[in-house]
């Protein structure tokens, strides 16, 4: 079995002051909500794809970006393993929504409650990362994401690191250290 890396930036999307999501067209999560995000092309940082993703994918124009954290998930099926390095940014957004309709539609909810009662149609690990989100929590997980030759999602599972060993450097912009399979950190929620 291979193994193959990419990095990939997520984002939480507020605009208008209700959270902005996606409805997926593609396998392995079609017709799921999940986050706004996609792939980091080579020669590219993390803030320039996240930007990019957002307006590709929404129309909308980032105001505001903070990087919140990293997700190491082991992503896998019979045939490969992807070692996906997720960047969650949380988004200040504005302008006109112009949705790309190729990747999906856009659906806005204006509480979280309402986001809670809709957890069965969310992509299990952007629902995991936006709980964190909301409860400002600080831990360190690692995620398991299964899929069959059929390209659909069989398993989702996470568990936490709390490893004393495990170092936080100051800046996210400058590096992250991943030690000891740190999986997921998040900051609390900026003000």
């Amino acid at each position: 079995m291979k193994k193959k890396y990419e990095k990939v930036v997520l984002s939480i999307i507020i605009y208008k002051n209700r959270y902005l999501f996606h409805l997926r067209k593609k396998n392995p999560y079609k017709e799921m909500i999940g986050l706004v995000g996609g792939k980091v092309e080579k020669e590219e940082t993390t803030d320039e794809a996240i930007i990019r993703e957002v307006f590709e994918e929404t129309g909308l124009k980032c105001k505001k970006i903070s990087l919140l954290g990293v997700v190491k998930d082991n992503f896998f099926n019979k045939k490969e393993i992807k070692i996906n390095y997720l960047f969650v940014y949380l988004i200040d957004a504005f302008g006109e929504i112009k949705e790309k309709k190729d990747e999906g539609n856009i659906v806005i909810f204006p509480k979280e409650k309402e986001i809670e009662k809709m957890k069965a149609k969310f992509i299990p690990i952007d629902y995991f990362i936006f709980e964190k989100y909301k409860k400002s929590q600080l831990h360190y997980f690692e995620t398991m994401t299964e899929i069959n030759e059929k390209n659909k999602l069989i398993n989702f599972s996470n568990k936490n690191f709390f490893n004393k060993k495990c170092v936080i450097i100051g800046s996210f912009r400058k590096h992250i250290n991943l030690v000891n399979n740190i999986i997921i950190f998040f900051k609390k929620k900026p003000n």
